[in-house]
């Protein structure tokens, strides 16, 4: 998670790192700071909270446990990081993935399309101010206004079907008083990992969703056929708006759509276990925010998940 440099040439970011990983990336960032000309470098670390991890399960059934007999319990995924990104100061917060690298002639696109979505966001933001602000002073034409707004920005969350104008009212506050972020998205190529879908609610409403592969049935062939047909990627390559109009931070955990966990299979402690993990942090931990989608360059997305992403064209000095 990052914040862009200001007009001074001071950069402040955060980064949520493994426990055992920290020392490391202190020592890094200190080398990297004696060679920064001009500005100066925020940056500081989190850890993911050893509250927040979850069971594992043995072939059998039975939780997974030690020599001791002790539930031996993991990290819950990146929905564990909401917890994290709940205690961040900041008024918005760019988020990216760490392994997502570019190239030193790719930073450019990068950071202009970041001010991009900020932009966006500030506007988006301003905008959701003014309808909140224009509701609780009673003005008449408000309420018309703001479902309009909703309609056009944020349809999901448009509400429909109600006579009751005060009922009406109190809905339309709600659904406009939630986090907000922009999320890029570039043209899928191939890879592995989720993307924008419109999702079909309990409620029987439709959102806005980035909907990630291990959340489709393996079995069901109309789903799988719906989700290779994607025409976009998501990076994590956002813009989130996290404090409300009094400039007080949201309940991040009341956005969350708690029946989107994921279960995956991975060998722990020697044996092959299911494991628990929490709804992920930007689709079911942020299921309940009010999601813009935005088609990005794929310049802004050079993954590293191994060494030999390296040799990537994206990752190769271009020629003068």
């Amino acid at each position: 998670m990052a914040a862009l440099g200001n007009s001074n040439g001071d950069i402040r970011a955060h980064f949520t790192v493994a426990a055992d990983s920290r020392e490391a990336f202190a020592a890094q960032l200190q080398a990297f700071q004696a060679e920064l000309e001009g500005g100066t470098c925020h940056v500081d670390f989190s850890i993911q909270q050893s509250t927040t991890d979850t069971i594992a399960i043995t072939a059998a059934g039975a939780l997974l446990r030690d020599e001791h007999n002790r539930p031996i319990l993991r990290p819950g995924g990146h929905g564990a990081l909401l917890e994290n990104l709940q205690a961040l100061p900041g008024d918005l917060i760019f988020v990216k993935n760490i392994d997502n690298v570019a190239h030193e002639h790719a930073r450019t696109a990068s950071i202009a399309w970041m001010q991009i979505l900020g932009g966006y966001l500030v506007r988006l933001g301003e905008a959701v101010a003014h309808h909140l602000h224009s509701l609780q002073a009673g003005d008449d034409a408000a309420l018309a206004q703001a479902v309009d707004f909703l309609r056009q920005t944020f349809p999901h969350a448009t509400p429909t079907g109600n006579d009751n104008r005060q009922q009406l009212r109190d809905t339309v506050l709600s659904r406009l008083n939630r986090p907000v972020r922009v999320c890029g998205m570039v043209q899928n190529e191939g890879e592995p990992g989720g993307g924008p879908f419109w999702v079909r609610e309990n409620d029987g409403g439709v959102s806005p969703q980035i909907v990630e592969a291990a959340e489709i049935d393996a079995e069901d062939a109309e789903q799988q056929a719906i989700f290779s047909r994607a025409t976009h990627f998501n990076p994590v390559f956002m813009a989130l708006a996290v404090r409300d109009q009094r400039q007080e931070p949201f309940a991040l955990a009341e956005f969350v759509q708690q029946d989107r966990i994921l279960t995956a299979t991975k060998q722990v402690a020697g044996q092959t276990a299911t494991i628990l993990e929490r709804p992920g942090l930007w689709n079911g931990g942020m299921a309940g925010w009010n999601s813009v989608f935005v088609e990005v360059p794929s310049t802004v997305f050079s993954p590293v998940k191994s060494v030999l992403d390296l040799l990537r064209p994206e990752h190769q000095p271009q020629q003068d």
